[in-house]
């Protein structure tokens, strides 16, 4: 082996080391990009969590109100209510409900055609928004007109989405074993199975516990009773509220 042949050997080891340590070099910058995307990904979770939080907090007091027929409530919504709240809710009579705003609530998607939607309002004293839907669940059916009224609490989007995940496993619940399945906030779903407290965090948890319990020839409720069981467990959702 002559002396250009070492050289060329040497050279390409050269190489080679400079080459492994741009790649190692490269590969730690890599490693650093992807802690810090990580690490604001984090952040950004945080931050939305917190948003959200705020946002449902700010709609604590709100009710929406759902199955008035479309501009039933006229050019004074609030005046609507004070009046005819009472009237659906007997527990009410009496008590003078403060309502801050009211409006129905429209979707885009909707068309002009739509025959009801939502009514929501905003009361000054929380203790109102507890005792309409506590008066609610005892009345049940609430209706105006033959048409059954339903009251929901109002939260922000991304919590609404959340709880409505769990709305087929919670049907399944009262249709199958009769049980009385209710959302606590943000979004788990909380029940009493023969004395034990039982909590899920994901829907999939609770259809996992439902396959368990599962059996041939288990009595079902009636679709009516089914029906009605899933709407007053609608309105016990608030058995945990957001801490002030």
């Amino acid at each position: 082996m002559n002396t250009t042949d070492f050289s060329h050997i040497y050279k390409a080891m050269d190489l080679e080391v400079k080459a492994n340590s741009r790649f190692d070099s490269l590969h730690a910058t890599v490693r650093a990009q992807n802690q810090d995307i990580r690490d604001h990904d984090r952040q950004i979770a945080s931050l939305s969590a917190r948003l959200t939080e705020m946002e449902d907090r700010n709609r604590r007091s709100n009710l929406r109100l759902v199955g008035l027929p479309e501009s039933e409530e006229g050019s004074d919504p609030i005046g609507f209510l004070k009046k005819f709240l009472p009237l659906w809710i007997p527990s009410l009579a009496g008590r003078e409900i403060k309502i801050e705003r009211a409006h129905p609530l429209y979707n885009r998607r909707e068309t002009e055609t739509s025959r009801s939607r939502p009514l929501i309002f905003k009361l000054l004293d929380y203790a109102d928004r507890q005792a309409i839907l506590k008066g609610a669940r005892e009345t049940y059916p609430v209706k105006h007109k033959e048409r059954i009224l339903s009251f929901y609490p109002d939260f922000s989007n991304e919590t609404a989405k959340k709880r409505m995940e769990f709305n087929q496993v919670r049907k399944k619940m009262i249709a199958l074993l009769g049980l009385r399945p209710f959302l606590v906030y943000p979004a788990e779903l909380k029940l009493t199975h023969r004395g034990q407290p039982l909590i899920f965090k994901t829907p999939q948890e609770a259809d996992k516990f439902l396959d368990t319990k599962e059996t041939p020839g288990t009595k079902k409720p009636s679709a009516t009773a089914s029906m009605m069981e899933h709407q007053r467990n609608l309105w016990e959702d608030d058995a945990q509220e957001m801490t002030a």
